[in-house]
């Protein structure tokens, strides 16, 4: 699936203060490298476990619905960046880029899973994409929450540290290019293997 980011979050995963605070930092003279340090952590941090931390949204692309090793179309689509908090439409298109909505009443939104998935109910089938490319398009919205506060405290943690390491290798590109491995060892229980 190509996904392509709709929403930006609003605001930063942890918080300028908590780093500074972190850090035993009580000027503002660095508080624009920090914001900068704080949003690459994240990125990182985000890129490891494969999840949206902030709220945002996100249009997902696909040319067919994904199959079975059988060859059968699958009654349900995994979606990236969990956790999953909605999808807000799934749109088929035709030929001359006409899109139709599909009925939400004919699918669920897993949201207990990880990843969120889009499931089928009993009975329905998936509508047929005309355009050769790119045509089925699913838009979701994932991510702990709105602001920092619904983040789980480790995660939170874990970018802060980075954060620290990032600000001690400055100029120093090859230690900062990678994970802290304490980081590391704080981000494993929040990896995961997506369903096959």
């Amino acid at each position: 699936m190509n996904i392509i980011l709709t929403a930006a979050p609003a605001t930063t995963a942890v918080a300028l203060a908590d780093v500074k605070a972190q850090l035993n930092i009580d000027t503002a003279d660095d508080d624009v490298r920090l914001t900068s340090l704080i949003l690459a952590a994240t990125e990182m941090v985000e890129t490891h476990i494969g999840r949206a931390l902030i709220t945002r949204s996100y249009s997902g692309f696909l040319n067919w619905w994904p199959t079975s090793p059988e060859g059968h179309v699958r009654p349900w689509i995994n979606l990236e960046k969990p956790p999953l908090i909605g999808v807000s439409a799934i749109t088929s298109y035709d030929d001359f880029d006409v899109g139709t909505v599909y009925p939400a009443t004919n699918y669920y939104v897993d949201t207990l899973s990880t990843p969120g998935r889009v499931m089928l109910r009993r009975g329905q089938v998936w509508p047929i994409p005309l355009r050769m490319a790119n045509g089925i398009q699913i838009d979701w919205t994932c991510g702990y929450g709105a602001t920092p506060a619904y983040i789980p405290p480790t995660l939170k943690l874990a970018i802060q540290i980075q954060v620290g390491v990032l600000n001690e290798a400055r100029g120093d590109e090859t230690s900062a290019a990678a994970l802290h491995p304490a980081v590391t060892l704080m981000l494993s229980q929040y990896l995961f293997s997506p369903p096959s």
